[in-house]
C-alpha cells in the first residue's frame, strides 16, 4: 500500500517553496529573481488543500486496505473484485439481499469462477458466500454453441458448486479453484 505523501521543493537561498516555477527543466525563484538551487523533502501522510486564498499541508489518514487478499495464478482475468477482507453483516441490508464479490475468467482453462453473497429471508436472518465454476463456451450470434468463436459463461451447468457462511473456507476454496483443483 503506497502511503499519501507531498514533496516540497524549496529554494536553496530564500529555503521558499511558493515562489518557485519549474521551466524547460530548471526552477526560477521568483522571491530571489533568479534561476534556484533547490532541496526536495518527502512529507509522509499528508497532502496539500486549499485554506482560504493559500495552500496548506493537511494530514491524510492512509486508506484502509479493504480487498481480501487473494494468490491469483497467471492467466486469470478479473472481471470484478469487491471481496472485502472483513466479514459481512447478513442482517445489514445495504446490499439487498444479494451482493456480486469476485467473478474471474481463463479462457485457457476455459473456466470462469463466481463468487456472490445471499441472504436467507426469515428469522434467524443467514447470511452465506456461494462459489460456482463454471464452463466457459463457444458460442454464435444466436447463442447457439460451437467448437470455437466467442466465449460465454454457461450459467446453467456449474462444473463446481460451493456454499459456506465462513469467509477464511471461502477464501480457501477460491484459491483451490483458481489453481485448478475444483471443477
Amino acid at each position: 500500500m503506497i502511503e499519501p505523501a507531498v514533496t516540497l521543493v524549496r529554494c536553496r537561498a530564500c529555503r521558499r517553496s511558493e515562489r518557485l516555477t519549474l521551466t524547460d527543466g530548471r526552477f526560477w525563484c521568483a522571491w530571489c529573481q533568479r534561476w534556484a538551487d533547490v532541496d526536495a523533502e518527502q512529507v509522509l501522510g499528508a497532502a496539500v488543500v486549499l485554506d482560504g486564498d493559500h495552500f496548506r499541508l493537511a494530514p491524510v489518514a492512509a486508506p484502509k486496505e479493504w480487498q481480501q487478499p487473494l494468490r491469483i495464478p497467471s492467466g486469470w482475468l478479473i472481471g470484478w473484485n469487491s471481496f472485502a477482507e472483513d466479514d459481512i453483516d447478513p442482517t445489514s441490508d445495504s446490499h439487498g439481499g444479494f451482493q456480486n464479490l469476485f467473478q474471474a475468467t481463463n479462457e485457457h482453462l476455459r473456466r470462469a469462477i463466481d463468487v456472490d453473497w445471499r441472504v436467507d429471508a426469515g428469522p434467524p436472518v443467514i447470511g452465506r458466500y456461494r462459489l460456482q465454476v463454471l464452463s466457459l463456451v463457444a458460442v454464435d450470434s444466436n447463442d447457439h454453441r460451437h467448437a470455437s468463436g466467442p466465449l460465454a459463461v454457461d450459467w446453467d451447468a456449474p462444473l463446481h458448486d460451493f456454499e459456506t457462511a465462513e469467509r477464511v473456507a471461502l477464501v480457501e476454496e477460491l484459491e483451490a479453484c483458481l489453481r485448478g483443483e475444483r471443477g
